[in-house]
Parts: structure tokens; C-alpha cells; sequence
């Protein structure tokens, strides 16, 4: 079965539209998008549903580590088969079967993002790896690069959006990845996952046993002040888009401010 071959399970948009249904009530705003405005909708949905799947996998309390090492190995492997036209395995799952009509997408309509899902599958791998390792703020860094870029890129090229100044859009990638792990910091630093670099978890005098203390209430504070920023920055700079990308910024941005104002609220 090459990457332009005949898949052996019928065109499986449903079952990636109800997974990022499932996962993000927000998703359900793009079912409602005419095909005529969105004519990648379904690529689009089923690169979403792929690396929620793929990222739930990551995040699953109850599969040993080995398991998850061995699981996103084997997903490296499959997107180098896939974009290298060569048989592929027997055995695939559903969400499997995502990638491999989000790769056939790429290869056909030479939209070039398989660097893009390498470094968001690389991302994950670090994510796996990483597990009680307090990272330095570069590694943070990189981890937070290879999350938002690839991410704004892939959204991109699937909507047909070229040459366009992207770093307001980056810099909001970036802002929405950090969002997301603050409002998930008790329970990721409670599952060996720390987000927060060593040279703040020093400069700070954060005790990661305590989540109450003034230290991490700070550092969380001023993270809030310097996201707003941010936030506030790059809205500037997205008025000029228009089209399908000026309705992915605006989403993009009103969900960031969403957020950020309800992490406000709770850290008050």
C-alpha cells in the first residue's frame, strides 16, 4: 500500500470529526464551515484528531514509559514510510490511518510539511523522555519552538496561505502552548512533568512540593503579565490577514484571550 494507493478502510472523516469533538468542544465551529470556503476541511480534521490521539498517548498515566518510547518510534518510522511511497503495515489504526491521508494530502498537493510533523513528532518524543526531569530553560524553549511553529505552519499550508509575515501568528502558537501548560501545572509537575526551567525554579526559590507558596504564585504571575503582553503585541500585526487565516488569527486569538483571562481569575 503506497502513500497514493487505495486504503483498505473507507474515508474515516466521521470518526476524526467526533475525536476532536471529544477532545476540543471549540472543533466543532470547523464542522460548520461550508466546503466551499474550507476546502481542506477534512485534512484538516483528521491532522487535528492524529496528534490529539497521539498526544493523549503521551500524556496516559496508566501505559508504562517503555510503551509510549516505543509507540512514537513507530510513528517515526510510518511517516518515513509513508512519504517514501513504501509499503506500509498491515495492521494500522484508526488514527493511523489519519496521518497516512494527511501525508497523501501533502505528497499530492506538495504542500512540503513533513518537516513541520517530524518536529511536532519530535516534540512529543521529548515530551515522553522527559518524564521527573526538571529542563533547563533552552530545552524549555526548544520544547515550546517545536510545539507552536510546526503547529501554525501545518494550519497554514493546509488552508493555502503562503508568504505571509507568520511571527504575530508564531508568537501566538507560542503564547497558547504556555497558557495550556500553566493552567495544567499542578497536575503535570503531580505526573513528573515540569515545565518550569531550573534556572527559574532557582531564581524563584519555587519548592515544587508546595503549589500554594508565594514563589510559584509569582512566577506564575509575571508569566500571566508577560503573556498579556504577548497577546497584546501580536494583535497588531494580524489585522492585515484576511481570508482563512484571518479566521484562524482570530480564533487563534480570541481562545488565547479566553484563557488567559480565566488563569487571571483563578491565580488572583
Amino acid at each position: 500500500m503506497s502513500a497514493y494507493g487505495v486504503f483498505p478502510y473507507v474515508y474515516p472523516i466521521r470518526t476524526a470529526e467526533m475525536k476532536c469533538k471529544e477532545r476540543y468542544i471549540g472543533f466543532r465551529f470547523v464542522g460548520k464551515i461550508p466546503k466551499i470556503l474550507f476546502p481542506n476541511k477534512d485534512i484538516f480534521t483528521v491532522c487535528y484528531a492524529y496528534f490529539r490521539w497521539l498526544d493523549d498517548i503521551v500524556d496516559s498515566v496508566r501505559l508504562d514509559p517503555e510503551v509510549v518510547r516505543f509507540k512514537i518510534k513507530r510513528e517515526h518510522q510510518f511517516l518515513e514510510l509513508l512519504y517514501g511511497e513504501k509499503e506500509t503495515p498491515e495492521e494500522l489504526s484508526t488514527e493511523e490511518l489519519f496521518l497516512a491521508h494527511l501525508v497523501r494530502f501533502d505528497i499530492q498537493h506538495a504542500k512540503n510539511m513533513q518537516e513541520d510533523i517530524e518536529r511536532l513528532l519530535s516534540a512529543l518524543e521529548f515530551d515522553a523522555k522527559r518524564h521527573g526531569h526538571i529542563c533547563s530553560k533552552e530545552e524549555i524553549n526548544r520544547y515550546i519552538e517545536n510545539n507552536a511553529i510546526p503547529y501554525i505552519n501545518i494550519a497554514l499550508k493546509i488552508f493555502d496561505v503562503f508568504d505571509l509575515p507568520k511571527e504575530n501568528l508564531y508568537e501566538l502558537g507560542r503564547c497558547g502552548f504556555i497558557i495550556d501548560y500553566i493552567n495544567d501545572l499542578k497536575t503535570d509537575i503531580e505526573l513528573g512533568y515540569i515545565n518550569i526551567p531550573k534556572e527559574e525554579l532557582v531564581a524563584y526559590r519555587i519548592n515544587l512540593g508546595d503549589f500554594n507558596s508565594a514563589a510559584l504564585r509569582q512566577w506564575v504571575q509575571d508569566k500571566l503579565d508577560y503573556l498579556g503582553n504577548q497577546i497584546s503585541e501580536s494583535e497588531n500585526g494580524l489585522n492585515r490577514l484576511s481570508g482563512l487565516a484571518g479566521i484562524f488569527a482570530y480564533f487563534l486569538l480570541r481562545k488565547r484571550k479566553i484563557k488567559l483571562r480565566i488563569l487571571k481569575d483563578k491565580w488572583r
